[in-house]
């Protein structure tokens, strides 16, 4: 299946913030929910105990998406707190006051750009169903960025490029009204928008399809990481599995 880069309406600018924030809280709900990164828990605790710097730098955090759950488990897993900071190119500084944090896990208030991100914020970089967002150079840019920076680099995709994971977001209409009611914090606009106007199950839909055209297999993330200079000295391992959907995979760190 071709890799191709249609428009997302969370990556426009001009998208009302309304209408993103009702998208990240979607995503983060689903995420809290199904827990996709617990079969390959001890692959990140494994990244985490490889490095000095124990902290995460999350890169294109939209509303904390996956590491609201999984922060809590990495952290009953390794018996001590994992601090996380959240990072956006779209940071939102009301965001903070909108979203209870948990402890120890707190947003970034500055823009990010992933491509760059400043050296002063040094740490375990991780991407949640993100990378897709970005073209083959910019995806290439990430991770030649990370490596120039001796940090490590953890990538996890809620999605496989494949005709199967295609056809799966012909539930995601009827997934926005399940889940809908019970994402936070409450919201009548929200609600006004998924069942008197059925604007967020549209664009979730549209988003979730484009998604799994746009994510990048294995052996493309593979040929990625080969062509950087420096790349030899990380340790390097990418996959796919399945666990309530197929998800795909990288990760490397200094060796």
């Amino acid at each position: 299946m071709k890799r191709v880069h249609l428009f997302e309406f969370t990556d426009i600018p001009q998208c009302p913030s309304v209408f993103r924030h009702m998208i990240t809280d979607f995503i983060r709900e689903v995420m809290n929910w199904s827990k996709p990164y617990k079969p390959k828990l001890a692959l990140i605790v494994q990244v985490i105990k490889a490095n000095r710097n124990k902290k995460i730098i999350d890169l294109c955090s939209g509303g904390g998406g996956g590491w609201h759950h999984l922060q809590k488990q990495l952290e009953s897993e390794m018996k001590h707190p994992v601090e996380v900071i959240l990072t956006d190119k779209f940071a939102d500084k009301t965001i903070s006051c909108a979203i209870e944090w948990p402890q120890n896990m707190f947003y970034h208030q500055e823009p990010v750009d992933a491509l760059a991100v400043p050296p002063s914020l040094k740490g375990i970089r991780t991407l949640l169903n993100s990378f897709h967002h970005f073209k083959p150079y910019e995806a290439r840019a990430i991770l030649k960025d990370a490596v120039n920076q001796g940090q490590s680099i953890i990538i996890f995709e809620c999605l496989r490029r494949d005709w199967l994971s295609a056809a799966f977001v012909i539930f995601m209409p009827i997934i926005t009204l399940l889940v809908t009611p019970f994402i936070k914090p409450f919201s009548w606009k929200r609600l006004f928008y998924t069942y008197l106007i059925p604007l967020m199950p549209l664009l979730i839909t549209w988003d979730s399809f484009v998604s799994v055209l746009r994510c990048y297999t294995v052996s493309e993330l593979l040929e990625m990481v080969n062509a950087i200079e420096g790349s030899a000295h990380y340790e390097w391992e990418a996959g796919t599995y399945q666990f309530i959907g197929w998800h795909t995979y990288l990760v490397g760190y200094p060796k």
